[in-house]
């Protein structure tokens, strides 16, 4: 039996954000799945069939917008995402968002419109492939060497590797401070020469202090002149305040290759966005799941708690949030155990970091985190992205390194 947070209406379906038969079943069901970093291994998974099932409850609200067509299905997009916006824009909606309790903050997060990729696509909200804004940025362990891929160019999505950023001028590209921070690691294992690769750790370790400090994590890279006239789209970032953003439809474009990206290995996430208030963050952090490990580290959650409160939090599609068992690779998983495999497990949405964010055709930020959280025995799939004046911020402080 599924039931609404308390203080819903009985009579209106759960969306799949579903009601579990009780907190602990819920932590049980879904420790070792989300928290499979931070937990022992003795704790019970989630089993594939369990696990099927929650993803398919959990898309049945989701799917209230399949049956109309194209004109029909972007008109009730707009009215429902526009009734949102306004609510959050309202005296009500900032009360809430500033002080409200616990019950008030996780029913505003619950009630972000659902809306899947599909109902995106054949409406003005859907981005050709042609147009795509997210480019793939990796560095060969070999040599050090810069690799930037583009979505246009994908004809087999198993031999993408990357992770997300998006070029905002001629070879500067927007991303993550983690995901530059992953790079720069590349980086390290090429050198040969101790000095070199004594200055580039000394360069990391103050980008991250950097980063620490003003709970942002957003960097720029500048990659090579061989890449000024990559063919990929260049998309400044939008001349807007955090403040214009807040309640507004926004689309995530990335490229991620996985059970759930179209068969171009490209993702898009469509959602509203929500201005994460101070209140709100610690609300967050308490009842994020992945949070459980960082309990006693007061250092981590307070950092935790800076990146959220300088973010905006959206909905997540259905089991992108939740860490999930990859297949098999040599049969039973006894035996994939034995011989090394399978790959370790993962959220879906972990590919996605720093995947561009759109309002209408302006960029506005970066993903660069997920979260689930638990209220009540009922799960809720979010995640988060830095908009425009955490992005100047960052850049102002001095979060950049340029490539050979």
């Amino acid at each position: 039996m599924t039931e609404k947070p308390s203080g819903s209406s009985g009579h209106e379906k759960s969306d799949g954000r579903r009601k579990l038969p009780n907190r602990r079943r819920a932590i049980q069901m879904l420790a070792g799945t989300i928290a499979a970093p931070f937990v022992a291994e003795g704790v019970a998974r989630l089993p594939d069939l369990d696990q099927w099932r929650y993803e398919r409850g959990a898309r049945q609200r989701f799917e209230h917008l399949s049956r109309f067509e194209n004109v029909e299905r972007e008109r009730k997009i707009a009215a429902e995402t526009g009734v949102f916006r306004s609510f959050v824009q309202s005296s009500e909606g900032k009360r809430i968002a500033e002080s409200g309790i616990d019950q008030e903050i996780f029913k505003f997060l619950y009630r972000m419109p659902p809306v899947l990729r599909k109902h995106v696509e054949g409406t003005t909200y859907d981005i050709p492939i042609s147009n795509w804004p997210s480019i793939l940025l990796s560095v060969s362990e070999d040599d050090g060497a810069v690799v930037i891929k583009t979505a246009d160019v994908f004809q087999n999505p198993e031999v993408l590797h990357g992770s997300n950023g998006v070029l905002i001028e001629p070879r500067i590209v927007l991303t993550n401070w983690h995901v530059l921070r992953s790079k720069l690691r590349s980086v390290e294992r090429s050198k040969k020469d101790p000095q070199e690769l004594g200055r580039i750790e000394d360069e990391v370790r103050t980008l991250a202090d950097i980063s620490n400090k003003i709970g942002v994590d957003a960097a720029v890279a500048t990659v090579p002149e061989k890449f000024q006239n990559l063919r990929a789209r260049t998309l400044p970032l939008a001349s807007l305040s955090d403040n214009e953003i807040n309640g507004n439809f926004i689309r995530v474009a990335g490229i991620d290759p996985d059970e759930s990206a179209g068969l171009n290995g490209t993702k898009l996430y469509a959602s509203c966005a929500v201005r994460v208030t101070k209140r709100m963050a610690r609300f967050i952090e308490e009842h994020d799941i992945f949070s459980k490990g960082r309990k006693g580290d007061v250092e981590s959650q307070e950092l935790s708690i800076r990146e959220f409160e300088n973010s905006f939090v959206f909905l997540l599609p259905p089991g992108e949030g939740i860490w999930h068992n990859r297949p098999p690779r040599y049969g039973p998983r006894a035996i994939d155990m034995l011989l090394g495999g399978p790959e370790k497990d993962q959220a879906r949405l972990g590919g996605m970091s720093g995947s561009p964010v759109l309002l209408d055709d302006r960029m506005v930020g970066v993903i660069f985190r997920g979260a689930v959280l638990e209220y009540r025995g009922v799960l809720l799939e979010v995640a988060f992205f830095h908009g425009p004046d955490q992005i100047r911020r960052a850049r102002d402080a001095g979060l950049s390194y340029t490539f050979d």
